[in-house]
């Protein structure tokens, strides 16, 4: 059993462990519980012994109440005002909190795919969608909510951005369409060799961000990384908009001469998985690329 007292409120709290929480904290190093304390949510960081390794306080952003409007008379809020949802948390804490999930975030997003954010708190999964956005600037990401499975039905044909949603309207909704990012804080993942292969430079990114001194540096890192990720996918994208089919050595040319293998794969998985395209039929590798007329 975990025991720690909030610094905020002063209020010990008591947790076991389940199986599911000790597989994480294997794998990561750390696991994480979070506790509603009213205006304010304890999170404690536990090891595979049941340690507490550290704790951190999110306070709980407070929303006025309205009566609501007709659905044709809703106000229109700017996508600054829809991000502003919460105060971001510690990079590493963000880190621990969603392991090798953060990375398969960070390219959906540099994408310009949607992605579900679900969590059993709201709070906690409003800081963690506005840390995720200051590791992206300059990228745009517009942020909603979605209370309930018929918002979060409707909303998951939406544009690319964030949607929060519950954990529980997550699990009624059932399967999401296939180009949407899901992201659960409650559930553990294990992402397949594919997937791993199309992530690894985000995941090698945010091990060696962990590394460096300082929380500006470690965001200055990402968001260096996010944005060379970002410019080789409009590159991309615009290659494929003039051609039915490329060689992959001309793609890589064309794209950028320096771009690195790990990069390459990163813009084939998110080519595939967010936007929908065969790259197998549109880039053309091996021999069969030489006979290609360019």
């Amino acid at each position: 059993m975990i025991k720690a007292s909030c610094p905020t409120c002063g209020r010990v709290e008591e947790y076991t462990p389940d199986e599911g929480d000790l597989k994480v904290a294997e794998e990561r190093g750390v696991a994480s519980i979070s506790f509603n304390h009213g205006d304010h949510i304890f999170v404690v960081f536990f090891d595979v012994g049941g340690r507490v390794r550290r704790t951190t306080v999110l306070k709980v952003v407070a929303r006025p109440v309205s009566v609501p409007r007709p659905a044709e008379a809703k106000p229109v809020r700017t996508p600054e005002e829809r991000a502003k949802v919460a105060p971001p948390m510690p990079f590493d804490d963000l880190c621990s909190l969603l392991g090798e999930k953060l990375a398969m975030m960070l390219i959906a997003l540099i994408s310009g795919a949607r992605v579900v954010l679900a969590s059993s708190s709201l709070d906690l999964a409003r800081s963690v969608c506005s840390t995720v956005r200051e590791l992206v600037k300059p990228v745009e990401v517009l942020v909603e909510e979605a209370l309930g499975p018929d918002e979060l039905r409707s909303a998951l044909g939406g544009p690319g951005g964030v949607v929060i949603t519950e954990h529980t309207s997550l699990i009624e909704v059932g399967e999401a369409p296939s180009h949407v990012a899901i992201v659960d804080l409650e559930v553990p993942v294990k992402l397949s060799r594919k997937e791993r292969k199309g992530l690894r430079v985000m995941l090698k990114a945010l091990k060696k961000a962990r590394g460096l001194r300082d929380e500006a540096t470690k965001v200055a890192f990402i968001r260096s990384k996010a944005l060379r990720l970002r410019t080789l996918m409009e590159k991309a994208l615009a290659i494929l908009g003039e051609v039915d089919r490329i060689g992959e050595t001309a793609f890589k040319r064309k794209i950028d001469p320096a771009i690195t293998p790990e990069e390459l794969d990163a813009l084939y998985f998110a080519l595939e998985r967010f936007m929908g395209i065969d790259v197998s039929k549109r880039v053309i590798r091996g021999p069969a690329e030489f006979v290609l007329k360019l």
